[in-house]
């Protein structure tokens, strides 16, 4: 039987989800592990910094080859939010085709502003380094606010991305329901993360990373009914 014919959504995630966690893993060792307050990360608390007090919590007194690693980290953040947008994408455009939903493909442009806003994110998060490891640390407040504008872009985006998800989901069986519930996660607690509380603001961007788990994994489990069945019949008919 073959098996990508049978998991229309395995052959995607069988490539992509290898890269995917190894910029996670690359990212995570280039970054401070210290994380202030109740930031469970440090990249997380750099990225929702809003002021300059903020950005003077993180990176004030930090030796110069800190400073050369967060930037690593930062590179390898490029190649991870091209990987994540293509798996979204190709979820949507398949999953669209699968079920006659052409209301699916209105996410992919929504993917396009998410990955500009990450990929600007990332190019602010750089100039902010670049500021404190060129001493003109004053020049950091009049890029915080669009700083936390796109912040907010590319988080609230992937939410209702994954709104739009959900809904798709919701209408299967129970490991539809399962995956729709965890898809759900990112649009509901992204509500309350908007006061701006680090413990919900973690939990928030979280439940965006339990979102691309459950899709992963929906990915492996789902199986076309209609296309199994007839591989079946295709395979008793060689036998006979």
């Amino acid at each position: 039987m073959n098996y990508f014919k049978v998991h229309p959504f395995a052959r995607m995630s069988l490539y992509i989800t290898p890269i995917l966690l190894v910029c996670i893993y690359l990212m995570n060792i280039f970054s401070p592990k210290a994380a202030p307050g109740e930031f469970k990360s440090f990249i997380l608390a750099f990225e929702f910094a809003r002021t300059v007090d903020d950005t003077d919590l993180l990176l004030s007194g930090l030796p110069a080859r800190t400073f050369k690693t967060i930037e690593t980290g930062i590179y390898i953040d490029f190649g991870f939010m091209i990987a994540y947008s293509i798996l979204l994408i190709l979820f949507l455009v398949k999953s669209a085709g699968l079920s006659k939903s052409k209301w699916l493909l209105a996410g992919i442009p929504l993917v396009l502003v998410i990955f500009f806003a990450d990929f600007s994110e990332n190019i602010y998060l750089l100039k902010i380094t670049k500021f404190y490891t060129t001493g003109t640390k004053n020049l950091t407040g009049h890029i915080l606010n669009n700083l936390h504008i796109i912040t907010w872009i590319k988080w609230g985006g992937l939410a209702i991305v994954f709104l739009v998800i959900s809904v798709y989901f919701f209408r299967g069986n129970w490991l539809h329901k399962l995956a729709s519930a965890i898809c759900f996660l990112p649009f509901l607690s992204g509500f309350f993360a908007i006061g701006n509380s680090p413990l919900i603001i973690s939990i928030f961007t979280n439940s965006v990373f339990a979102a691309f788990g459950a899709l992963i994994i929906y990915s492996f489990l789902y199986r076309n009914k209609l296309v199994e069945r007839k591989e079946k019949k295709l395979i008793l008919s060689d036998r006979n």
